[in-house]
């Protein structure tokens, strides 16, 4: 019997000590990670899956401060679907290292730098390496990986591609991309924008700090080239771009007017982290019928995509409501043949905030509460306060 508790001891200490049931483990960097407490939105009423992650980040090929496995192993604790890592074209920066990037980069080119305490020329310029790294480790992770690039206009609008070829040959000028053509050595934005379609990739305009009205901007979303937009971007950004409309919250800065140039100019919604250290809760979410690169694919060209961030939703009526239908239930009970109380339920990993009956009500992740009906009418309408359908109106529903 002594032997017995002696053996069960040590197989409790052993489980204790792996983890194996509280946190993964990165085989490669042997980093640890503790799953984080994010539960998945149900299955909409529609028979869609809302799958979560992030199509914008970066790693220490692209000026960040995570390796490849890390960034893997990052989403996979906080229970991502999918991932695209989207480093900076030129993975060295804008540093003039020829003669011929000198001829059009930027004046202040020389202060974009590669990694902290890597030296110039250490690091490859080709950031699809990156991508190759990451795909057999997202595969053994379970998450659908899509290969990304960000790339941009000197100084001005960057743009963001995933689902490019893991075989795209990136060169030294992807980070800086010609506003007009013939401009020194550089790739003209307008073919570069043409050739990610033509492979198959999904551009959206990121931290839209530059703002819309820019010809190189618009010219993309009216041919079709760009087809979304972040309402918002989780990175540290400067007090310069916050100036220019963005409002600062919880994980980052929220573009209210992206969210009504989206709904203006049919372009999807998103919420990324452009996460360059470690991430936050910012997801966008995609309302997907399977979970499959191609399910995820077919969602994002129907723009059925919403931005989860600061415990709001923020996307287009049709699928904020079709995701609420399924994560809220209102069971009316009725007394004497009246109705007299109602029973709401929040079934989804968020807060819940409405208005409902003429009351405010907060309603934690997986409770429900009942409410008292004085008005005498069979049916009411909830206001769903944290649930936003533009960026002055929230999505009300009848019951």
């Amino acid at each position: 019997m002594k032997i017995i508790k002696i053996f069960a001891a040590a197989l409790i200490t052993a489980a204790l000590v792996s983890g194996t049931a509280f946190c993964g483990t990165n085989p490669i960097t042997e980093k640890t990670y503790s799953p984080k407490a994010i539960n998945h939105f149900p299955d909409t009423k529609s028979g869609r899956k809302v799958l979560i992650g992030d199509f914008h980040c970066h790693t220490e090929w692209g000026h960040g401060g995570l390796t490849v496995p890390d960034r893997i192993m990052e989403a996979w604790a906080w229970g991502f679907d999918y991932l695209a890592i989207t480093e900076h074209g030129n993975i060295s920066g804008a540093v003039a290292t020829t003669p011929a990037d000198s001829k059009w980069l930027p004046k202040d080119a020389k202060s974009y730098t590669g990694v902290a305490g890597v030296e110039k020329g250490d690091m490859p310029r080709q950031p699809m390496e990156s991508n190759r790294l990451a795909i057999p480790i997202a595969k053994k992770y379970g998450l659908l990986y899509f290969c990304g690039v960000e790339s941009g206009i000197a100084g001005k609008e960057h743009t963001v591609a995933f689902n490019i070829s893991k075989d795209y040959n990136s060169d030294a000028y992807d980070h800086w991309l010609a506003e007009d053509p013939g401009q020194g050595n550089a790739v003209w934005y307008r073919d570069r924008f043409k050739q990610f379609k033509d492979m198959g990739a999904f551009l959206i305009y990121p931290h839209p700090h530059y703002g819309y009205a820019r010809e190189q901007m618009q010219w993309s979303v009216d041919h079709g080239l760009v087809r979304g937009i972040e309402v918002m971007n989780g990175s540290n950004s400067t007090k310069a771009i916050a100036a220019t409309g963005a409002t600062e919250g919880e994980a980052g800065y929220r573009w209210y007017e992206a969210f009504d140039y989206a709904l203006e100019h049919n372009l999807g919604i998103y919420a990324n982290t452009d996460a360059h250290g470690e991430r936050g809760a910012t997801f966008t979410l995609v309302l997907a019928k399977e979970k499959t690169k191609e399910s995820v694919m077919e969602a994002c060209n129907e723009l059925r995509t919403v931005g989860y961030f600061d415990n709001m939703l923020w996307g287009r009526v049709r699928d904020v409501d079709d995701i609420i239908s399924s994560c809220v239930e209102v069971e009316k009970i009725k007394l004497d043949s009246a109705l007299t109380m109602v029973r709401i339920s929040n079934l989804s990993p968020m807060t819940m905030t409405m208005s409902v009956l003429g009351r405010d009500i907060e309603l934690p992740p997986y409770n429900n509460v009942l409410v008292k009906n004085e008005t005498g009418r069979d049916s009411f309408v909830i206001t769903y306060k944290n649930v936003w359908t533009s960026s002055k109106t929230k999505l009300k529903k009848r019951y």
